[in-house]
C-alpha cells in the first residue's frame, strides 16, 4: 500500500510538470512555427523555445519574423516580450525580424546563434537583455532604435564580426561587458545620454582606431578598454569625476587630452598589475590638461606619473589619426561613425557598406572644401583626407550635398545636388580639394559627374591623354591632336559628364560595348540651364557617333554643342535622356529603336530638329510617340528605317546594281543622289548626305 501510494504522487508531480518549455505553438503565414508563453495574465505573449530545456531546443532556423500578434482558438494576443533563450544556440537561425508590438528582449536571447547575419529590432523595444546576442559572431552590424534605453551587461559580448553599431541617444545604459572582445568592432558613439561607461564595456575591441567619450559620462569603470590596441588618442572630458584602474591599460597611447580641470587620483605605473594606463602611455605620451592646471595634475597620484605634461594652450594641432576603416551599414549615417572632433583629423579612410549623397558631403568636408548650409561657400575646412578608399562601397541614390559653382555654369553661387542615380559619384564632389592623393571606386562605379576631381593631386598627377577612375573614363587630359580618331578601352562602364569638354579635334570615336551611361542625371529644385556639362559637349569635329546598344542612360547635356553631327540612333537599351542631351545639334535623321517610348524631358532636340528632322521608329509604334511627351513634337515621324539602311537590319530585298544620276556604275554610296537596282527588280532614289 506504502509502494502504491508513493507511486501515486510521484505520478502526479511528473503529469504537473510541462513536458515542454511553451503553452502554444503558432504557424506563422509564412509557415514557420513559433513557441509562446502567456505573460502579463494570460494577455500577452512571449516568444520561447519550444522543447523542455533550452539547452537542447535549436527549434528555429533561417529568416523567422516575430508578429506583432498572434491568434489562437480565436483569442488575439500581442507579442510583446522575446523570452529568455528563447532562440539559445539556433545555429541555423540566419535572420530576426522582431515585430514593432515588443518590448523587450530576454536575457541570452539569441545567445550562441553564430548563423545569424541580419537582426532589425522593433521600434518598441526599450530594453535588450543580459547577453542577448553575446556569440553572435556571424552579425557585422546592428541597429539599435531610438525606443531602447537600457543594454544589459554582456548584451554584444564576443560578437567577433560586428564591425558598427548605432546607439541612440535614448540609451541611458550599458551594461558592463556589453562589447567585450568585439575585436571587429571599428567604430562606435557613445550618445550624450549615457553618464557611466562600465567595467570590461569595450575590453579588449582591438580594432577600434578612436572612440569618443560624450560630456556626459561621470564614471568610466575598470577595464573599460583595456587591450583596445588600434587606440592612439583619447579625450577624456571635464564631466568625468573617476577613472578604474586599467581603464585604458594595454593600450600604447600617443595622445591623452584630460579636460579635468581638477584632477583626482587614479591608478599609477607603479600599481602592479592595476594601473590605469600602461606603462609605455605613460613614458611616452604627452598629457594635455587644461590651461593652468599643470601644478595640479603634476601633484595628483597616477597622473603626476605622465613623464610628458603640457598645459593645452588652445594653439596646438589636433592629433592626426593616421587610418580609419568604418562600415556604414546605412546609407546617409556616415556622421554617426566619425565624430565632429575626428572629422578633420583623418589621412586615410577605408569606407564599406553603402554610401549616398548625405556621406559624400561629409567626406568633402573632410577632404577640406565647406559643405555647410549657411557658410561661405569655397570656404576651406581644416580636414586633412589624402587618402580614400570607397571600392567596397555601394554606392545608392539619394541624399544632398552642396557645392560652389566656381565655374558659373549655373549661374548661381551655391547648388543643392541630390545624388539621382546608384553606382554613381556626383558632379563637382572633390572639386578644389587639392589636398586629395588617391581615390580608390567601386568596380560597379557607372558614372561620374562633371569636375568630380578637379583640382585634387590625384588628377594633377595623372598624364595627359584619356584619364580612367575605375571602369569610367573620367576625362581627356590636355591637348586633343587635330584629326583625332579616339578608342574607349574595353571593360569601361561610363564616360563622365564633360569627360570631352570643347574637344574640336575629334572627328571620330569609338565606343564599346560595355558602356552603360554616357553622362549623368542631376536634380535641382528650379529649372536651370545644363546643357553645357555633357559628356562630349562642344566637340564640334564629330561628324558621326555610335551609341553601344547597352547604353542605358543619356545624361544630361551629352552631346550638346556637337554641331558637325547630322544622324543619331538611340538603341532600344536606352531608359533615360537627360535635358539638352543633343542642345545645338540639328540633326537631319532621328533614328529611335525604343519599341516603348517613355517621356522626353525639356529640350532634349533643337528646335531645328524637331521641325524640319525625320524621326523614324519601330514599325506599329507610331500612335505612341505621337502621344509621348517629347516625341510628339517631331513634325515628321515615320515608321520603319531609312531607306538607305533598311537593308542591313533585315529587308528581304538586296541591292544589285547602284549608278549615279548621270548613269555611272558606281561600288559604294556617293554623295548626291543615288540611283539603285534591287534584287526584286524595281529601281530607287536614295540621297546620300
Amino acid at each position: 500500500m506504502k509502494y502504491s501510494t508513493c507511486l501515486f504522487v510521484l505520478l502526479a508531480l511528473l503529469w504537473s510538470k510541462k513536458l515542454y518549455a511553451y503553452d502554444i505553438a503558432v504557424e506563422n503565414a509564412d509557415g514557420v512555427t513559433i513557441y509562446y508563453n502567456y505573460t502579463n495574465n494570460s494577455t500577452e505573449l512571449a516568444v520561447t523555445y519550444g522543447a523542455s530545456d533550452y539547452r537542447t531546443s535549436n527549434s528555429y532556423k533561417g529568416n523567422i519574423v516575430i508578429p506583432e500578434e498572434v491568434t489562437f482558438m480565436n483569442r488575439t494576443r500581442k507579442v510583446t516580450s522575446i523570452g529568455e533563450r528563447a532562440f539559445f544556440r539556433c545555429n541555423s537561425l540566419t535572420s530576426i525580424t522582431i515585430g514593432n508590438r515588443v518590448k523587450s528582449i530576454g536575457e541570452s536571447a539569441f545567445e550562441g546563434c553564430s548563423g545569424l547575419t541580419s537582426v532589425t529590432i522593433g521600434n518598441s523595444v526599450t530594453s535588450i537583455g543580459a547577453e542577448a546576442f553575446m556569440k553572435c559572431t556571424g552579425l557585422t552590424s546592428i541597429t539599435i532604435p531610438n525606443s531602447v534605453t537600457s543594454i544589459e551587461a554582456g548584451a554584444f559580448a564576443h560578437c567577433y564580426g560586428l564591425i558598427s553599431i548605432i546607439i541612440p541617444n535614448s540609451v541611458t545604459s550599458i551594461g558592463y561587458s556589453s562589447f567585450f572582445r568585439c575585436n571587429s568592432l571599428t567604430s562606435i558613439t557613445i550618445p550624450n545620454s549615457v553618464t557611466n561607461i562600465e567595467e570590461r564595456t569595450f575590453y579588449e575591441c582591438n580594432s577600434l582606431t578612436s572612440i569618443t567619450i560624450p560630456n556626459s559620462v561621470t564614471s568610466i569603470g575598470d577595464y573599460a578598454f583595456q587591450n583596445c590596441s588600434g587606440l592612439t588618442s583619447i579625450t577624456i572630458p571635464n564631466s568625468v569625476k573617476s577613472i578604474g584602474h586599467n581603464a585604458f591599460d594595454g593600450i600604447d597611447l600617443q595622445i591623452v587630452v584630460s579636460e579635468i580641470e581638477n584632477p583626482f587620483e587614479i591608478s599609477g605605473k607603479s600599481s602592479d598589475y592595476y594601473s590605469t594606463f600602461s606603462k609605455n602611455t605613460f613614458n611616452n605620451a604627452t598629457l594635455y590638461v587644461p590651461k593652468g592646471t599643470i601644478d595640479k595634475y603634476k601633484a595628483t597620484n597616477g597622473w603626476k606619473d605622465f613623464v610628458y605634461i603640457e598645459e593645452n594652450k588652445g594653439t596646438e594641432p589636433d592629433p592626426i589619426i593616421t587610418k580609419r576603416t568604418i562600415h556604414v551599414p546605412k546609407a546617409g549615417t556616415l556622421s554617426n561613425y566619425i565624430s565632429q572632433e575626428e572629422k578633420y583629423q583623418i589621412e586615410e579612410l577605408t569606407l564599406t557598406g553603402e554610401i549616398n549623397g548625405d556621406d559624400f558631403g561629409f567626406l568633402r568636408e573632410m577632404a577640406r572644401q565647406n559643405n555647410m548650409t549657411g557658410s561661405p561657400f569655397g570656404d576651406k575646412t581644416e580636414g586633412r583626407l589624402k587618402n580614400l578608399d570607397i571600392s567596397g562601397t555601394k554606392i545608392v541614390s539619394g541624399g544632398t550635398y552642396m557645392i560652389e559653382d566656381r565655374y558659373a555654369i549655373f549661374d548661381m553661387m551655391s547648388l543643392d545636388f541630390c545624388l539621382e542615380s546608384d553606382d554613381e559619384i556626383p558632379a563637382y564632389l572633390f572639386d578644389g580639394c587639392a589636398i586629395l592623393e588617391t581615390i580608390k571606386v567601386p568596380d560597379n562605379l557607372k558614372s561620374i559627374g562633371f569636375h568630380a576631381f578637379d583640382g585634387t593631386t590625384w588628377y594633377n598627377n595623372q598624364p595627359d591623354g584619356m584619364v580612367y577612375l575605375g571602369k569610367v573614363l573620367y576625362k581627356y587630359k590636355g591637348d586633343m591632336p587635330e584629326n583625332a580618331k579616339i578608342t574607349i578601352k574595353d571593360g569601361t562602364l561610363g564616360i563622365a559628364g564633360l569627360a570631352f569638354e570643347n574637344c574640336k579635334n575629334m572627328i571620330a570615336i569609338s565606343i564599346p560595348n560595355s558602356v552603360v551611361r554616357i553622362g549623368v542625371f542631376i536634380s535641382r529644385s528650379e529649372t536651370y540651364m545644363i546643357s553645357n556639362c555633357g559628356a562630349f559637349y562642344g566637340c564640334s569635329g564629330l561628324t558621326s557617333i555610335t551609341i553601344p546598344n547597352n547604353v542605358t542612360t543619356i545624361g544630361y547635356g551629352a552631346f550638346s554643342g556637337c554641331t558637325s553631327l547630322t544622324t543619331v540612333t538611340i538603341p532600344n537599351s536606352v531608359t533615360g535622356i537627360g535635358g539638352h542631351a543633343f542642345d545645338g545639334v540639328d540633326f537631319h535623321t532621328v533614328i529611335s529603336l525604343l519599341v516603348n517610348p517613355f517621356d522626353l524631358e525639356f529640350e532634349i532636340f533643337s528646335k531645328n530638329t524637331l521641325f524640319n528632322a525625320t524621326l523614324y521608329v519601330p514599325k506599329g509604334s507610331i500612335d505612341k510617340y505621337k502621344s509621348t511627351e517629347g516625341w510628339k513634337d517631331f513634325l515628321f515621324i515615320e515608321e520603319g528605317l531609312p531607306t538607305e539602311i533598311r537593308d542591313v537590319v533585315g529587308n528581304k530585298t538586296t541591292e544589285n546594281r547602284r549608278y549615279t544620276i548621270n548613269g555611272e556604275i558606281i561600288t559604294t554610296p556617293q554623295k548626291g543622289i543615288n540611283i539603285i537596282k534591287m534584287s526584286d527588280g524595281t529601281t530607287k532614289k536614295v540621297l546620300i548626305k
